[in-house]
């Protein structure tokens, strides 16, 4: 299961999550995120991590002209997976994962949007993984809310695409047992509630997190393991 720590800014917090069970760490290259990072910031965290760790950079709606872009950035950074967290278009998406892994974000709570499981058969030949977070109506509140996503439109995203779903939105040591047993993910993501402050992340709320997280994998049957 990927186990994944989003918006992550300081070399300990990449250090002690890795150290409690987290296989993937995310970055955020977003300017306009309290959370963005620069390529020099995430070769620091990530130097002394083991190489089996997914470094997933967060990327919001590039311009279409821009996937050689992310790109060079995802190479400069070094990571292995480009998270795509905005409107990018399909056609984008086949860009990028001519060089990467290409992970996409899918919204819930949008008033208006087209259905989730119209929009995973529309990139489900684009990417090879999705990612399901709740999104707020201002236009720049693209993730990390601390809200959750709607854990019944996940479970049946889950259940219409071939493509592993990673659940994101407000997941915590209080709640991350439910979220697996409704929704049976392929991985789950946390980031600002396990914070004391954009992309800082509190030990004990990271610890009791990933420990709560190992705990239900290993009594939650059927569980999906990429």
């Amino acid at each position: 299961m990927i186990k994944k720590i989003c918006g992550l800014t300081r070399p300990l917090d990449v250090a002690q999550a890795v150290q409690w069970g987290a296989n993937a760490v995310g970055f955020v290259f977003y300017p306009r995120s309290p959370r963005y990072v620069s390529v020099e910031q995430v070769r620091h965290c990530t130097e002394n991590i083991a190489p089996r760790v997914l470094r997933v950079g967060v990327f919001v709606h590039p311009a279409l002209d821009e996937a050689d872009q992310v790109c060079r950035t995802a190479e400069a950074a070094g990571l292995t997976v480009v998270q795509l967290h905005g409107q990018e278009s399909p056609a984008f998406c086949r860009q990028v994962r001519q060089h990467f892994t290409v992970w996409k974000a899918l919204s819930t709570g949008l008033p208006h949007q087209t259905s989730l499981q119209t929009e995973l058969t529309l990139f489900e030949d684009s990417v090879d993984a999705f990612l399901v977070d709740h999104r707020l109506p201002q236009a720049e509140l693209w993730g990390g809310t601390g809200q959750t996503c709607s854990w019944t439109q996940a479970a049946q995203g889950v259940k219409s695409t071939s493509r592993p779903v990673i659940l994101a939105g407000g997941l915590h040591s209080g709640n991350v047992q439910a979220a697996l047993q409704q929704v049976r993910p392929a991985g789950v993501d946390a980031s600002s509630c396990l914070e004391t402050a954009p992309g800082k992340k509190d030990a004990h709320a990271l610890r009791t997190f990933l420990e709560a997280l190992s705990t239900t994998i290993h009594t939650i049957k059927g569980h999906i393991t990429p």
